[in-house]
């Protein structure tokens, strides 16, 4: 009888921790990946939004305030 069987439930017991661990760190790998694809979609539209106001001649300064870009990142943009 396997219920009996310590070795079988000690056994049993490791498996169902892995797998409750391997379901949490899936989660989380789950939640960084969408919190960097938002992440990049914003840097993505800051960037947009940057090149727009360099092709219309706006001072750098004000570009970096209100795009949340580096004053670096937008000369890197030219």
């Amino acid at each position: 009888d396997l219920s009996n069987d310590s070795e079988f439930i000690s056994q049993l017991e490791r498996q169902q921790i892995e797998e409750y661990a391997r379901g949490i760190a899936l989660e989380e790998a789950k939640n960084e990946g969408k919190k960097l694809g938002i992440d990049e979609g914003e840097k993505l539209k800051q960037i947009e939004i940057a090149k727009k106001m360099l092709e219309d001649n706006v001072d750098i300064d004000f570009i970096s305030k209100y795009s949340g870009l580096s004053i670096n990142e937008i000369n890197g943009l030219k």
